[in-house]
């Protein structure tokens, strides 16, 4: 359970998809020396809209992204999440790319997923802190940018439209955007 290798880059710890949501996994990541988390991505569900255990997904995905960098991790760094998106047939493959970094500082509240308020961890109730470096764009800009005051209901039921519209058969069938993000970042030496 839980390699890590290492690279001129730094200690990379691998964590497909769900591992990064489980801190004993985390754990063995960080007890490695892992500084980088690479969680590899193929989400398929529809993104803007409930998950199996959280009622926005969006909100629930922070929970590794940026929860691999709290403080429960010291070694955990950063976590690059590079998310595949697209219909394969009739499976969707969904989400948003993320580079994050840890620090002491909270987030910046106009750089987060669609339709996410704060950055809660939906499990735990705690706070996260970190640098969100990059984030992919979503199909659509979340309706705040473009309606200040709007609520958080309204934001979400707009996003999960749209998710709908582009499952198969959908009326944006398979439009996914697709992306590269990037970061400047310095290792830390061990």
């Amino acid at each position: 359970m839980g390699t890590r290798w290492q690279s001129y880059s730094g200690k990379i710890g691998i964590a497909i998809s769900l591992d990064a949501f489980t801190p004993q996994y985390l754990k063995r990541l960080d007890s490695l020396g892992a500084c980088i988390v690479i969680q590899n991505d193929a989400n398929d569900q529809p993104w803007a809209g409930p998950s199996k255990t959280c009622d926005w997904q969006p909100q629930e995905w922070l929970n590794s992204v940026l929860g691999s960098v709290q403080d429960d991790y010291p070694h955990l760094h950063y976590n690059i999440c590079p998310m595949q998106v697209g219909n394969f047939f009739d499976v969707t493959f969904d989400g948003q790319s993320t580079i994050m970094k840890k620090s002491d500082r909270d987030p910046d509240t106009c750089c987060n997923f669609v339709g996410n308020e704060g950055f809660v961890h939906t499990v735990t109730g705690k706070t996260m802190k970190g640098d969100i470096l990059a984030v992919s764009p979503w199909v659509v800009e979340d309706p705040i940018r473009a309606t200040p005051g709007m609520s958080l209901t309204e934001r979400r039921k707009a996003l999960e439209q749209v998710a709908h519209q582009l499952l198969p058969g959908g009326s944006r069938a398979n439009q996914y955007s697709e992306s590269v993000i990037w970061a400047d970042v310095d290792i830390p030496v061990a």
